[in-house]
């Protein structure tokens, strides 16, 4: 009776494979389009702000944010929130930053800050819509400081590690947590669960399902429920980036930013990627590892989040942020 037991291993053994090397096909190129000038990036943070205004009724606080000296300045930062999170998640840490000279844009994911905290349109988000996301903050980014530096969080940092494996025009970029995977699960069956949930009716899931929409650990800009296809999204151009990184080195510097307590993400396939990088340009692959001893959740950026320090991890990351930039 071995054998009846041998062939599904077999079967799911195979399809494993086929994931890792078929990367989805759906999933589009970056489309560079940089911004030549400090004013012309101007009138591109425009047309993402009236985007924001025509998107639906926003949170105040949850608009794209902008913080500029009135001048090309060296250095611009990128910031990147988290899923189901918005802007104001990284208002604080991008003061700091704009305190230190940085010409700062922190865009909104779409659908992302709703005043209304129940909304369904998430459910319409899409790898494409990531992409260009992604893209269009760069291309602002690129009229604001001769060199451009990306630090993403969670969802955030799967598109500033897509950014690093995809645009030359990243100078710098910093993945902090990023969301490949499920930290209760094993890397390997990843990739075969994504596409078996895909295939799946979508769903809405509670962060939190004892609490629901009390949930006590969310702030009130943040959703307390996600539909699964939209972090499943995430997922999926994160197995993109570690299939071409198996082939092809990031296109500038990386910081790989984790957290030695991580309660949510998967931090195996963080390492697996940071490996591969490394096998093709170890001198312009960096790490840097939040002490399991700190107990830090992971959303360690957002100002509220119960039992963060904050000040201790914005002076952590503008200090290894500022290291990246001296060293190159």
């Amino acid at each position: 009776m071995t054998w009846l037991w041998t062939l599904p291993a077999l079967a799911l053994i195979g399809l494993v494979w086929w994931l890792y090397r078929s990367p989805p096909a759906d999933l589009l190129a970056s489309h560079p389009r940089p911004a030549a000038s400090y004013p012309e990036a101007l009138d591109r943070f425009q047309a993402v702000a009236q985007a924001d205004r025509e998107a639906g009724p926003v949170l105040d606080v949850c608009h794209s944010k902008l913080m500029v000296h009135d001048r090309r300045t060296e250095h611009a930062i990128v910031l990147m929130h988290g899923f189901t999170n918005c802007p104001e998640q990284f208002r604080q840490l991008g003061e700091r930053f704009f305190q230190q000279g940085y010409n700062v844009l922190i865009p909104r994911l779409p659908y992302h800050g709703y005043v209304d905290q129940m909304t369904d349109d998430m459910q319409q988000l899409t790898t494409a819509d990531l992409e260009v996301y992604a893209d269009t903050a760069i291309d602002v980014a690129r009229g604001l400081g001769r060199r451009v530096s990306v630090l993403g969080l969670s969802g955030g940092g799967v598109l500033a590690a897509w950014l690093a494996q995809n645009r030359a025009d990243v100078d710098y970029a910093m993945p902090l947590a990023a969301s490949f995977g499920v930290s209760f699960l094993p890397a390997w069956l990843t990739p075969p669960l994504v596409y078996l949930l895909l295939a799946l009716p979508d769903r809405f899931m509670w962060w939190d399902p004892r609490t629901k929409a009390d949930n006590p650990h969310s702030v009130y800009f943040a959703y307390a429920r996600y539909p699964r296809h939209a972090l499943l999204r995430f997922f999926q151009i994160g197995m993109r980036v570690r299939h071409e990184a198996r082939r092809a080195a990031p296109k500038g510097q990386v910081l790989v930013l984790t957290n030695g307590a991580e309660p949510a993400v998967n931090n195996p396939l963080i390492y697996q990627l940071t490996r591969a990088w490394r096998h093709h340009a170890p001198d312009r692959v960096h790490s840097y590892e939040f002490e399991r001893e700190l107990h830090l959740p992971h959303d360690l950026i957002c100002p509220g989040t119960p039992g963060l320090n904050t000040d201790l991890v914005y002076d952590r990351l503008v200090e290894q942020v500022q290291k990246l930039h001296i060293a190159s």
